[in-house]
């Protein structure tokens, strides 16, 4: 654990003991907190050394954030949002990406507490085996050699003309590998969509060489999962069809990914599909103006806050969560009152 994730620690067990409940009072009229989660995996889980850190949270960390807003919100669908009359100490919960275990891990939990939820998925993934570009590369990152991840800056400076600073950055940072993947990533998620391409398509080949243990990941849910879900108080949103990064393409193709799911996602639940979920959080003027023109009425984003009803609802914070940031019910508490 990190320094700064245990000074977090301790900041917010002295402050959810000593000032929780006055922080509570003072916090409830803010609005409505809607939570965004990712994977959620067993502790043991093998899976877990080969996903980054902010994306997941442990069994018994989702178990105990259900169990404290429980006893401290009402929990409404992401669906509900336009109609609710009274937002003050409500709580929304989601997922993002359509990860299997959102229904071998989270469903169980969330049936447990009766809490309804929404989950966000890339269409064209579903009950697929095909890992996303960032999981790949932090796969990539963690295992490869040093000399082959040398390699591979040589080819961003020289292909993708990512600035020398940026990899010699890098370079500084093998030794830390969890830093040096962070950091990596972060860097393919600028390029444009092409050379993106032209990236995981060079990536594809260095993992066959390398890491033999992806197979593992287990990733995406399966149609009929979702079937399922969706009858239970699960419901669906967009979050594209390819998981693109809609700022980094033409608008012709962020256009494309968002009808493309939009018709998929309605066609396989058998419900409209008003929702939507910005891959990485990323959105401008262009991409909202393309979730009016087809009918989404509710988006959300990466950006932190609670929801008071008043502002965009193409737009909507979220609180996002994950298991260095929230492992215990003070840290969790310290965030969702966003002290952390």
């Amino acid at each position: 654990m990190s320094f700064g994730i245990t000074l977090k620690k301790a900041i917010s067990t002295v402050l959810y003991f000593s000032a929780g409940s006055l922080i509570n009072n003072h916090n409830s009229k803010g609005g409505c907190i809607i939570l965004a989660y990712h994977r959620v995996l067993p502790e043991n889980d093998e899976r877990i050394a080969l996903t980054q850190c902010g994306m997941y949270v442990t069994t018994r960390t989702f178990e105990a954030h259900m169990g404290y807003i429980s006893k401290n919100y009402k929990v409404m669908s992401l669906e509900d949002l336009h109609e609710a009359k009274d937002l003050s100490r409500t709580c929304i919960i989601t997922f993002d990406d359509g990860w299997s275990d959102n229904y071998e891990y989270a469903y169980p939990i969330l049936k447990k507490y009766g809490f309804p939820a929404t989950i966000f998925v890339s269409t064209s993934l579903m009950g697929t085996t095909e890992m996303p570009w960032p999981d790949k590369l932090y796969v990539f990152a963690m295992k490869a050699p040093d000399e082959m991840l040398s390699d591979i800056h040589a080819v961003l400076e020289k292909t993708f003309t990512v600035p020398k600073e940026k990899t010699g950055l890098l370079m500084t940072l093998l030794n830390n590998r969890v830093l040096y993947a962070e950091n990596i990533i972060s860097i393919i998620k600028t390029l444009e969509g092409h050379q993106l391409d032209v990236f995981v398509r060079m990536l594809d080949g260095k993992l066959e060489q390398t890491c033999s243990r992806i197979d593992i990941m287990k990733p995406w849910l399966s149609w009929d999962e979702i079937t399922e879900m969706s009858k239970n108080r699960i419901t669906f949103g967009s979050h594209t069809h390819n998981h693109v990064i809609l700022t980094n393409v033409t608008e012709e193709k962020a256009e494309q990914e968002v009808v493309l799911s939009k018709q998929q996602l309605s066609k396989m639940i058998d419900k409209p599909v008003r929702m939507f979920c910005y891959p990485n959080g990323n959105y401008n003027s262009r991409t909202v103006d393309i979730l009016k023109k087809h009918d989404f009425n509710i988006a959300v984003t990466t950006e932190s806050g609670c929801f008071n009803g008043k502002g965009d609802f193409l737009t909507i914070p979220r609180i996002m969560l994950h298991n260095d940031i929230s492992s215990t019910v003070p840290m969790f508490w310290a965030r969702t009152n966003r002290i952390i």
